[in-house]
């Protein structure tokens, strides 16, 4: 990766942190990021957190995530950040099954990524809905007036 992709993947992906950070009431947790020119497999990114010290450390493998549409990318940090939230959760499920437990884990996160995601497009449509009915309330005002 040369010095000029990296600086834009990490720019792609810093959109979205800034985004989505306090928005989702992390500014009370110490979260480093950590940027990785190399490519791990088909991990785009890995979350490592000390939920009793609300410290976390997420690395991103910018290679991967080049591959990623925008979309693609900001639901990527949405589930990165929910790792954060969730990591007292996940650190102490007690499971004899480790793979079960990861997948639990993965399960919970994205179920969660995804109520942000949805939530957030909601938020969008009643915010179109409310300017619609706020420009037909304004020129049926006109309209009055006019007469």
């Amino acid at each position: 990766m040369t010095d000029a992709e990296y600086k834009v993947e990490k720019a792609r992906v810093q959109k979205y942190l800034d985004k989505w950070f306090k928005t989702m009431g992390l500014g009370w947790f110490k979260v480093n990021m950590e940027w990785s020119r190399e490519h791990e497999g088909e991990t785009a990114a890995r979350t490592y957190s000390s939920w009793q010290y609300k410290q976390a450390t997420i690395t991103w493998f910018l290679p991967h995530m080049a591959k990623y549409d925008d979309e693609t990318i900001e639901t990527t940090v949405v589930h990165e950040l929910v790792h954060v939230l969730l990591s007292g959760i996940a650190q102490n499920m007690v499971d004899d099954d480790e793979t079960l437990s990861n997948q639990i884990n993965e399960y919970t996160t994205e179920l969660v990524t995804s109520a942000l995601l949805w939530t957030r497009e909601a938020g969008r449509d009643d915010q179109r809905k409310a300017v619609a009915d706020l420009k037909r309330s304004v020129a049926k005002a006109r309209n009055k007036t006019a007469k």
